[in-house]
């Protein structure tokens, strides 16, 4: 579905996000968005156990102190947009599995061309402990003697997998 344009009326527009990407827009797009919006969007992954990935494509949005994009995530802003901010294909992935993307237009000045994005639902990162081993070989004229042995310290691994070309791998030690 299409929610290009929609989101400006007195309530959310509700989205729900799939593994598909979809895209949503500034009304008009690629034509300049109209003075005095007030638009928002809620896009929610369809699973609890997933994140929000949303990818601007386009944005040309007043300088922030007259319009812009903001992006929030549980109530909270994360970025906010406008032109003199945005970077060619940024992207930001949700920490839970909704974010909030609201849009405001003043009612001076020139409007621009707004922007568009697409978002989508991935899973999120998989987890696990990887206990560290250490491996201790003697030899002597005789015998090869090895010991294995644990140590308290483990190692934890995240692989996050935003896009099927980048994967992310973080490690942390874990006492």
């Amino acid at each position: 579905q299409d929610f290009a344009g929609t989101g400006c009326t007195s309530a959310p527009q509700v989205i729900t996000a799939t593994s598909t990407a979809e895209y949503l827009s500034t009304p008009g797009f690629p034509a300049a968005y109209a003075k005095n919006l007030q638009c928002t969007w809620v896009i929610t992954a369809s699973s609890t156990n997933a994140k929000v990935y949303v990818e601007i494509k386009f944005l040309s949005i007043e300088e922030c102190q007259y319009d812009y994009l903001d992006i929030l995530e549980s109530g909270t802003s994360i970025e906010k947009l406008c032109t003199e901010t945005w970077e060619p294909t940024q992207t930001y992935t949700s920490t839970a599995n909704s974010l909030t993307l609201n849009f405001k237009s003043d009612g001076f000045g020139a409007s621009h061309r707004g922007f568009l994005l697409s978002y989508k639902e991935i899973e999120s990162p998989t987890s696990m402990v990887v206990t560290e081993e250490h491996t201790t070989t003697m030899t002597t004229d005789s015998e090869t003697v090895s010991t294995v042995s644990q140590s308290p310290t483990s190692i934890s691994l995240t692989v996050d997998q935003t896009t099927t070309d980048q994967e992310t791998v973080a490690a942390s030690t874990v006492s």
